[in-house]
C-alpha cells in the first residue's frame, strides 16, 4: 500500500479522443497550472488514470515510463508567465535547476511523478498534486493476521469466511 498527501482530485475528462496524442495532450494542458504545489515545489504527484483512458495509452504501446517522459516534457508552465506571478521565485530551484529553459516542468525529473490505474467505466482520470518536496509517499506491504502478504483485498474476504 502506497500513501501519500495530496490535493484533491482535478478532474480530467475527454470523451473523445480515441489515441494516446488526445489524451497525453489534454492531461499535460491540465497538469500545468501555476496554482499548484508541485509548480514551485515539486514533488511526488499523482496520476489516475482511468481504465478507459490506461486501455487507450497500453494499446498505443506506451509504457508507464514513456507516459512519465511525455508529462515532463509537455505538463510545463512557460516561463514568462512564471515570471509574471505566481509563485515564482519563493524558493531557488527554477533558477538554479532549470536555468535557461523557456518552460518549467511541474515535477523535477519524470521518475517523480506516480501513476495508478483506478475506477471504473468513463473517460474520466485524475490528477493529484501533492504539498511538494515536503511530502514524500510512504510505501508498505499489508499482510493478513498470519503475517502473509495481501495480494488483493479479496485475500481479506476469503480468510475471514
Amino acid at each position: 500500500m502506497t500513501v501519500c498527501g495530496a490535493e484533491n482530485p482535478h478532474n480530467l475528462n475527454d470523451h473523445v479522443s480515441n489515441a494516446s496524442p488526445g489524451i497525453l495532450t489534454m492531461i499535460a494542458t491540465s497538469m500545468a497550472s501555476m496554482g499548484s504545489n508541485n509548480a514551485y515545489l515539486y514533488g511526488e504527484p499523482i496520476l489516475a488514470l482511468g481504465p478507459e483512458h490506461a486501455a487507450i495509452l497500453a494499446r498505443d504501446g506506451l509504457s508507464k515510463d514513456d507516459i512519465r517522459r511525455y508529462l515532463w516534457q509537455h505538463a510545463r508552465i512557460p516561463r514568462a508567465r512564471w515570471e509574471s506571478g505566481g509563485m515564482y521565485g519563493m524558493t531557488a530551484i527554477h533558477k538554479e535547476l532549470f536555468a535557461g529553459e523557456q518552460a518549467l516542468p511541474m515535477f523535477r525529473e519524470p521518475g517523480d511523478l506516480m501513476i495508478i490505474v483506478v475506477g471504473a467505466a468513463g473517460r474520466h482520470s485524475c490528477w493529484m498534486p501533492t504539498f511538494g518536496v515536503v511530502t514524500k509517499s510512504v510505501t508498505r506491504a499489508i499482510t493478513l493476521a498470519d503475517g502473509t502478504p495481501a495480494g488483493t483485498v479479496d485475500d481479506f474476504r476469503s480468510r475471514s469466511a
